[in-house]
């Protein structure tokens, strides 16, 4: 079954496929849930589709589309990854190696500074 956020990141990259990147954030590090983003380098935001099922009675539990786009500043979405990394145990190079693979816009020396601050 293909999932509401994936569609809505699809939707977002045929409406400005010069601006939108899409990805995903891996299961390894989201507690075991795919879920896909857009980037809109424009703008410098990140978008994702969130579901509202969980506050909707279950009788609504049929509606396929039931959410809504969520959009935050692209600075708060890298330290989101940061902080998924670091919390499931990623070492430094593998953290450096989901963003290169990601093409989040962070450098190594970045990812350092990060851990150094959460290991103090």
């Amino acid at each position: 079954m293909i999932s509401n956020c994936l569609i809505e990141a699809l939707k977002a990259k045929i409406k400005d496929p010069k601006n939108i990147q899409l990805d995903y954030v891996s299961p390894k590090i989201n507690q075991g849930h795919l879920h896909f983003v857009w980037i809109n380098k424009q703008d410098e935001t990140m978008h994702h589709f969130t579901t509202l099922k969980d506050n909707l009675p279950s009788f609504l539990d049929f509606l396929p589309f039931c959410g809504k786009e969520v959009t935050v500043k692209l600075d708060y979405y890298k330290r989101l990854i940061l902080r998924k990394c670091y919390n499931n145990g990623f070492s430094i190079d593998e953290t450096e190696a989901y963003i290169k693979k990601h093409h989040i816009q962070l450098t190594r020396s970045d990812v350092e500074r990060y851990f150094e601050k959460r290991n103090n």
